[in-house]
Order: structure tokens, then sequence, then C-alpha cells
């Protein structure tokens, strides 16, 4: 049933019985107070982030050229005015981390004239560092993009700049690789026999992924030729077969030989069977009007290149792709930003394939970064896309589905303190079975930029998540069991003793149902804070009392089977014993 409500015909034949199709998820924020949302764009602004630089439990915003926004809250986003940029020219790329380990994240610009490394040193003041093999000062390190990561799993975040040749300025240069030192100093030391710094390409933006998940982070750079197909490099890191940490290039299959365009390569597992698969965007390379992008399944390290769908037969010249759970339903999402036209929403129909949505961007424009993170703390992951000009955008999430969710924060301790390279795997009910979900914490992962360090899964409508296991960098393996669904969890590396802690007690009420549309009977799930009993209650669009269900239990689901009701559109509400709203009524659409 559920697949084939979310087929076009199906869409159509909604809006045709009920006259409305389900909201649209993304909002474009135009409002004042959110500075974020109403600064245009310029040819400058490639990339940006979402990272909590000043640690007070909310997402802030960088955007390079380079703006720092904090979030005060309820949609206000304030301009910081940090020093950290005039120092810099056209500001291609960030990447954020916490080199020193002191308990908040720096930030590494890569940039032309220069690149630089900033230590946050709180209160929103940050120092440029200009000492070492790493310091700004005298040194040539102009760079597209940059990427923190822990390549020698010494509990300490190193990185890699690629420059991009004969984009950048001439003479070309090398990439660049800094091993960081670590305590008591935090200093860098060059590394000049890595293979990814060696020889001269044109090369767009490179990242750690652990590719092959055996516990070290590997890293790929997309090739980015432009005026013709090129390979984009791979590199396979040795440490965990030899204890040394070596970043080889990696050749000899079809991800890694075929000629394309590549700007942006992320590795998810967008069929939630345990691996990490591969998606690129491509830009041009001989196309006029862009190449399609590409993605390959990883079938047991065989990497079988999807060739149908939009996700991969789209002709655009694209840039970034920015993979999250938008809708919650326990599949992996993805947003491609193009630099002609409009960005695209491709939604994953949890069957291995993909729809593709227009209605989220409306907006023309020349598009670069998009960065996906929860900004309103709702449960539900919101956009920033950089672009030129007003096209720039600030997307807000209005989820209606009510779909439930599970969200992680990672503290490193042996690990650097980030948890870069965490890989974090749940498993839960979703729909009929129990499906395994994993995600990696990542410092670069869309076009010069990143999504949020906070872990999140969409969890559909599962009453609680059964196990969560996170591998940690260090190589700690920690369980937990049990865990309340629409809650934000912080877990620290080494900190829990027993594989199956409590839980802490649910502070936050939610509502969803499944299938949604329906045509026979839809499952109302629900959760009220503990120790609390409440009702359901449906009514029609015209407000009017339907049906009821009363004396709920704090958490568990009712069966909604209309019987002579109309087709149409339903209003769902959860209300505490007192007859208070306790989370946002939601639509429910009967196709009879």
């Amino acid at each position: 049933m559920l697949a084939t409500i979310r087929n076009a015909s199906a869409g159509m034949l909604l809006v045709a019985l009920i006259g409305v199709a389900p909201a649209q998820t993304f909002v474009r924020v135009t409002d004042p107070q959110n500075e974020a949302a109403v600064t245009p764009g310029t040819n400058g602004y490639r990339g940006c982030a979402w990272i909590d630089h000043d640690q007070d439990g909310d997402e802030d915003l960088w955007v390079n050229r380079n703006l720092l926004y904090r979030n005060d809250g309820n949609g206000v986003f304030v301009n910081t005015h940090v020093a950290i940029t005039a120092q810099n020219g056209l500001g291609s790329g960030g990447s954020w981390a916490d080199y020193d380990n002191d308990g908040d994240p720096d930030l590494y610009i890569s940039d032309s004239p220069r690149s630089a490394l900033y230590r946050n040193d709180g209160n929103e003041l940050f120092t440029q560092i200009d000492e070492g093999d790493i310091g700004a000062t005298g040194h040539d390190y102009r760079g597209w993009s940059c990427a923190w990561g822990d390549y020698d799993s010494d509990g300490n975040v190193d990185l890699i700049i690629t420059h991009p040749a004969g984009f950048l300025g001439n003479p070309a240069i090398p990439n660049f690789m800094f091993r960081n030192d670590g305590p008591p100093n935090y200093t860098f030391t060059r590394v000049t026999d890595s293979d990814v710094v060696t020889g001269l390409g044109a090369y767009t933006i490179g990242s750690f992924a652990d590719f092959d998940l055996d516990g070290d982070l590997d890293f790929n750079i997309g090739s980015g030729p432009v005026s013709a197909p090129g390979v984009d490099y791979f590199y396979r890191n040795t440490f965990a077969q030899t204890g040394v940490a070596e970043l080889v290039r990696w050749t000899g299959n079809n991800l890694t030989e075929t000629p394309r365009d590549g700007q942006n390569i992320n590795w998810i597992d967008y069929d939630n069977d345990g691996d990490l698969d591969c998606y690129i965007t491509n830009y041009t390379a001989g196309f006029s009007n862009g190449r399609a992008n590409d993605l390959y399944r990883n079938d047991g390290g065989v990497y079988v290149q999807i060739t149908a769908g939009a996700i991969v037969t789209d002709r655009q010249v694209s840039l970034g792709n920015c993979w999250a759970d938008f809708d919650n339903d326990g599949w992996l999402d993805c947003v491609v930003a193009n630099e002609s036209g409009t960005n695209k929403y491709y939604r994953n129909l949890g069957d291995g394939t993909f729809e593709s949505l227009t209605t989220p961007f409306t907006v023309a424009g020349s598009f670069r970064c998009p960065a996906s993170a929860d900004y309103d703390n709702d449960g539900d992951l919101d956009l920033f896309i950089t672009a030129n000009g007003a096209a720039q955008g600030f997307y807000r999430n209005d989820l209606e589905t009510g779909n439930f969710w599970s969200k992680f924060k990672l503290l490193g301790t042996e690990s650097n303190r980030t948890a870069i390279g965490a890989v974090v795997r749940i498993k839960c009910l979703i729909g009929d079975d129990y499906v395994w979900q994993m995600r990696e914490v990542n410092a670069q992962n869309s076009f010069c930029g990143h999504n949020s360090f906070a872990v999140h899964f969409g969890v559909l409508y599962a009453p609680q998540v059964d196990s969560v296991i996170i591998h940690w960098p260090s190589g700690l393996v920690e369980t937990y069991t049990g865990l309340y669904v629409n809650q934000l969890y912080e877990f620290v590396e080494g900190a829990i003793t027993t594989a199956e802690p409590t839980p802490p007690i649910a502070t936050t009420h939610s509502l969803a149902a499944y299938p949604n549309p329906f045509n026979g009977a839809a499952t109302i799930h629900y959760q009220l804070a503990s120790n609390q009993t409440g009702r359901i209650e449906i009514r029609d669009v015209l407000g009017r009392l339907v049906l009821q269900y009363d004396q709920l239990a704090a958490t568990g689901s009712v069966r909604f089977a209309p019987e002579g009701l109309a087709s149409g559109t339903y209003l769902v509400a959860l209300l505490d014993v007192q007859g208070r709203n306790t989370a946002p009524p939601f639509r429910l659409y009967y196709l009879k």
C-alpha cells in the first residue's frame, strides 16, 4: 500500500479526491530577525556549516566570506561580526573541529590568496594561528576545500587541504596534509610523502570517510576538471591492516576508474543494508547543460552503478549534495544544489528508488552548498543553501507527518573531542520490519561545508529505539538499548559501564500515523510524557469531532478505520488529561 500511495498517480488521485496534497516539507524563511535568512549571497559564498560554536546547545550557522550567525532561539539568528575572515579573500571552504580538544570547535578556512586556522577562544573570539607548519603567515596554502579527520587514530584531528590547479592562481601547487602532534601544544607537522599530496591536478572537494568500515578514516577528492571528464581520487587507509596510517591511492574498479566531473563525494547507507554506498555530483565535463550525477550501491565491496531514476538521470550543473532523513521515515533523502536552475529534493522511497520533488525549491539561482541541521530543535532537519544574491536560502522543515526521530550528540575522550569518524548504528521498527540505520560523523560532506555534528535518525513511528551501537574512532564499541524516541541523548565516550543503561524519563510528546495517506485503516502512534495519560481526538476539516480515544497509556497506538466517513482530510490531536494539545495536530488523509 505504501509504495502505491507514494507514486505519482497516487499523488494526483489524492488531490482529486480530497482537493489537497500533503504540505511541502520546507518553508523558505524570510523573517528579518533571522539575519542569516535575509543576507544575500555573493560569488564568494561557496560553503557553509552548521556548528554549535558557543556550546549553548543549539545550532549556529557559518557561511563563508565569512559570516558566523549565532542562534538565539525562536528563529532569531544574529551576525556575530567575529574577526575570522577580514584577512582572507575568496573564502572557498571551511571545516570545523575541536583540534585542541578544549571543548569548543575551531575553524580552518581554505582560501585564496591564503588559507588559515582560527582557534576558538570562547566568547566569540577567534585567534589566527601563524606559528608552525600550519601557520598562515609566509605560506602559500591556497585551497579550495579542507577537511578535518583523525587519519592516524591518535585522538587528534588532522587536516587535508585540496588545491584546484588552474582555479586559484598560478603556479599550481600540491594538496596539503597536516598531522596534529597533539598535547600539550597541538602543533602540526606537514606531511609531504602521502599519495594525497603528490602530483598536480584539478581537485575540488576532499573529505574523510571510513568507506570500507574497517575502523580507520579513508579519503576521497572529486576530480572536477570541468573541460573534460577525469577520474576521481580515492585513498584507502592502511592503519587497520598494518598499524601504520598511510593514505594509498585506490584504483581498479568501476567507481574509481569512471571518468566524470566529480565535485562532492558522499558515502551513505541509503538502502540500510549495513555498508556505505557512494553518491557523486557532477558539474559539466563537456556537457553544455550539465552531467548526470552518479550513485553506486555497495554490494559487499562490489560497486554497482545505479542507472535509473531522476537522482542519476537529471542532467544539471550540480555542486553540493546533502544526505539526511528529512521526512523522518527511516531512509536517507538527498538534496542537490545546482548552479543553474533550481535545486532538487530526492525522497528515498525505501525500496532502492527515489522520487524527485520540486515543490520545496522554487527559487532559481546559482547554488552551491546545502547543509542540514535541526536548528529549531523540533526533531526534523532544516536546510541552508548558499547561492548568489537573493537566491541564497534558509529553509525550515515543517514536517506534517509527525514521524518520530532520535538524535545523539557525541563527545570523544580517547577519540577526538568532536568524535569525527564515529559510526552510529540504530535498530528499530520501520514499518513492519526491524531495520538497522547507520550514520558517520563528518566534517566535510557538502560543497565546501558540512552538516551538523549531531547524529539524527528518523524512525517513522517506532515506539522506541531498540539498540544503539557507537563505534568510536578509538576502537571502543558501546551499546545502548531501549531508548525513548523523540529525545536528544548526549553520549560521552567510555561513560557507561553496562550494556543496558536506564533510559531517561520522556519529557516530550509525539504523534504520528502510518500509512498517511491511507485507504482502509491507519495506525496512529503516540507518546505522552512519562506517567501521564491522555486522549486522541480526530476531527474533520470543519472542526467536528468524529472519533475519540480516551484513557490512553503513556505510549502506544490506536487503529483508525473510518466507517461511514467521507474521503478527505482529518485532523488528529493528542491531548493530556487537562484537555491541552501536547503535540502539534497533523493532517491524516483518507482515500476511500
